[in-house]
C-alpha cells in the first residue's frame, strides 16, 4: 500500500491550501480520474489536509528505515 499527496512550502497561506484541497478533492472525485487511477490499480481515496499529514508524519519512520536498510545513498 502506498499513497500520493500534494505538497505546498510552509508558510502557504490557509485560503490557498484550501483551494488546493477542494480542487484535489473534485478531480479525485471525477469520472476520468477514477478510470485513469483504476488502470493503474489506485483508489483515489481524497482527505483533508489534516488527515493527509497524520499519513505522512506516520510514513516518514518507516520511509526512513527502508532507506537505511536499502543501504540507498544520495548521489
Amino acid at each position: 500500500m502506498g499513497w500520493l499527496g500534494l505538497l505546498a512550502p510552509a508558510g502557504t497561506p490557509a485560503p490557498v491550501l484550501e483551494r488546493l484541497e477542494k480542487e484535489a478533492r473534485a478531480a479525485i472525485d471525477s469520472p476520468a480520474v477514477r478510470a485513469r487511477f483504476q488502470v493503474f490499480g489506485f483508489q483515489g481515496l481524497g482527505g483533508s489536509s489534516q488527515q493527509f499529514r497524520q499519513v505522512f508524519d506516520q510514513s516518514v519512520p518507516v520511509i526512513e528505515k527502508l532507506v537505511r536498510t536499502a543501504g540507498v545513498k544520495a548521489e
